[in-house]
């Protein structure tokens, strides 16, 4: 089995996987005193690592190092076997877009638009033949309630949940409903825009942390929640 560690920039998610299946699944908050302990009974034969917080990353390899002695590998440094017609480097695309995008091509074998919420909500286009087309980054939900508060004088810090209804009715549930509605209203802009370019086949996946809260909403996509990890994974699969 192998153990997988997503490092985040507000979570750590770590995932114990025997053949493509997740059979355990942890998260941790992103911060300097992040400790494994709770992984201490499980047995794996490796460690594989996506990280976009790189000073984070020798304290977690240092944590993973505390509680077993397995070799660890940063995916960062393995090849990635993926056709990109954006114009960038390879070397530019974050390994846990690359680990959407691989998982995707993977898993559904169609054009694919994924949308991955997290603290920057991400937007990714694989057409027919396989080929990373095209992305829209934005700000991600908690990011999207704060910025109200750190740039208004009175209104009031909240904790994101989900609702049924777009329209609030006291101040709180008018920024909840407000936050979580826009992000659906665009991503369904999206999906109907990518659409015209990916063909009516296309699929829809939803993953991240914030796709929880949208995911009664967003009816037409797919929630699919361990699609980063299973990426790792399929990046280390292809290497060895």
């Amino acid at each position: 089995m192998e153990l997988v560690v997503d490092i985040g920039n507000s979570y750590t998610k770590v995932a114990l996987i025997n053949q493509e299946r997740v059979v355990r699944y942890f998260t941790f908050k992103s911060n300097p005193s992040i400790r494994f302990t709770r992984l201490k009974d499980l047995k794996f034969s490796v460690v594989l690592i996506s990280s976009v917080v790189h000073k984070l990353t020798p304290i977690v390899i240092k944590e993973i190092k505390k509680i077993s002695k397995c070799k660890v590998i940063d995916i960062a440094q393995l090849k990635k076997q993926l056709k990109i017609g954006v114009n960038c480097a390879k070397e530019e695309i974050g390994s846990d877009l690359y680990a959407d995008l691989i998982a995707a091509r993977k898993r559904f074998k169609t054009p694919t638009l994924i949308f991955d919420l997290g603290t920057v909500n991400k937007v990714l286009a694989l057409d027919k033949n396989g080929v990373f087309i095209g992305a829209s980054f934005f700000s991600g939900l908690e990011g999207s309630a704060r910025s109200m508060f750190y740039h208004t004088a009175s209104l009031p810090e909240i904790k994101l949940e989900y609702s049924d209804n777009f329209m609030g009715k006291t101040t709180i549930s008018c920024i909840n409903n407000g936050v979580l509605y826009s992000l659906v209203y665009s991503l369904e802009g999206f999906m109907k825009n990518y659409q015209k370019i990916l063909g009516k086949d296309m699929k829809v996946i939803v993953t991240g942390g914030g796709a929880s809260l949208i995911r009664p909403i967003l009816k037409k996509a797919t929630y699919y929640p361990y699609l980063t990890i299973l990426g790792i994974y399929y990046i280390y699969l292809e290497n060895k």
